[in-house]
């Protein structure tokens, strides 16, 4: 796989330069998602094209467009660019990741930074390198240690309890993408690092990096071999990865944190379908997308604000840009983060609306509902009778206790 690995290394490169010219001034083209940018999408697919040259069977899980992980012996794991925020904010240390798994296991990882042209690469059993010179994990750092929280991570009081425990060891927190700090651990620059992440993309190619330059790098459950469902990591000496390890049972007990990507129980069925006389709920899928735009382009105006956002959807909403939302809803229902539902007329020939099933901070309530039908169908009756259908199934068929049902009293 070396003239693989070379192909992938050049092309992170590449992409690397090309994009440090638009770090600042490039647009946030997310709808639903916050923080996505055309680059993300075209280095995502441009890895894509390229992986579908190499020889055998090979897949890609990656971040936008790429998202439903699949069992093989070949997975490519990519991170278009990890840390977008800081890239459409012209701030440093966003980077490129990719990482090859076979038959479980992580055997290789690039990860560029291109704001200070930093390119950290590990091939397991050969060492992490920095810029092609070989770096070594101090065993006897001082080094701070750095916390990886994701914006999106949702149990906010556990979080602030952890960060808490770690600033009176030392800890910092940065805008950095979370796989350069990865790299910073393995390169010496922190001691260790703990993480409470929105996904797992960058933590195949962190875990290598620091273990290859002779650090440790688990999962909350301290096993060895990382899966993409983990969202809970922590690196660096095995003296400080115990500390951290001993942080997370003294604050929120790790085996048992709701971890931000369920939102119900892991052993609850998702319902598939409701169907009634007039309509049929199922998943929102990107196959939907051409139906989906033309309900929503069909009610602009009365579907602004829906959301508590008066942006959604702009009247200059794209086909492209719809796709990228359901995109997004797809991967959260197989998250199981969140559930959006497509409600379609019987013939599956007209999309009327849709449900959507998401989690919420406001205390007692388990989860809010949102729901909308499109403005022809407003004089029939039908948003009347799909809310109260959809009350009483998520009554009668979710592991809720109280929902809440934002603008609907």
């Amino acid at each position: 796989m070396q003239s693989e690995y070379q192909k992938i290394i050049d092309y992170t490169l590449e992409s690397g330069k090309r994009i440090k010219e638009k770090a600042g001034r490039i647009a946030d083209i997310g709808v639903k998602k916050q923080y996505l940018t055309e680059e993300d999408i075209a280095i995502e697919r441009g890895f894509a094209d390229l992986i579908n040259t190499f020889e055998g069977d090979h897949v890609v899980f990656a971040e936008e467009e790429n998202f439903d992980f699949q069992e093989q012996d070949n997975i490519w794991v990519i991170d278009p660019i990890s840390a977008t925020a800081s890239f459409i904010a012209g701030l440093p240390h966003y980077a490129i990741v990719c990482s090859h798994l076979h038959k479980g296991e992580v055997v290789f990882a690039a990860v560029y930074d291109p704001s200070v042209d930093e390119m950290f690469t590990a091939i397991k059993g050969q060492g992490a390198f920095l810029n092609g010179k070989k770096i070594t994990f101090n065993i006897e750092s001082t080094e701070p240690i750095i916390f990886n929280l994701s914006r999106e991570w949702r149990n906010k009081p556990e979080a602030k309890h952890i960060w808490g425990e770690l600033y009176d060891q030392n800890a910092y927190r940065n805008t950095n993408s979370f796989a350069v700090n990865y790299c910073w651990v393995a390169a010496g620059r922190f001691a260790g690092v703990l993480a409470l992440t929105k996904d797992s993309f960058p933590e195949f190619a962190g875990k290598l990096m620091i273990e290859e330059a002779g650090g440790t790098f688990t999962n909350d459950r301290q096993e060895e071999t990382i899966k993409h469902i983990d969202r809970i990591f922590v690196g660096g000496t095995p003296e400080i990865s115990n500390k951290l390890m001993e942080v997370l049972r003294n604050t929120i007990n790790a085996s048992k944190i709701k971890v931000n990507k369920q939102l119900v129980p892991i052993d609850f069925k998702i319902p598939e379908i409701l169907e009634t006389e007039k309509f049929r709920l199922r998943m929102l899928t990107v196959n939907d997308v051409e139906k989906d735009y033309e309900a929503v382009m069909s009610s602009v105006t009365s579907l602004q604000g829906i959301f508590d956002d008066h942006f959604w959807p702009s009247p200059d909403l794209t086909l492209e840009q719809d796709l990228i939302d359901l995109g997004w809803h797809q991967k959260e229902f197989q998250k199981r983060s969140s559930f959006a539902y497509t409600v379609m007329s019987l013939d599956e020939s007209k999309c009327l609306g849709c449900v959507y099933i998401y989690p919420t901070e406001t205390p007692g309530h388990d989860a809010k509902v949102y729901l909308w039908v499109i403005d022809s169908e407003l004089e029939n009756g039908l948003d009347f009778e799909l809310f109260e259908t959809a009350k009483k199934w998520i009554n009668t068929s979710w592991p809720f206790d109280r929902v809440e049902y934002p603008g609907r009293g």
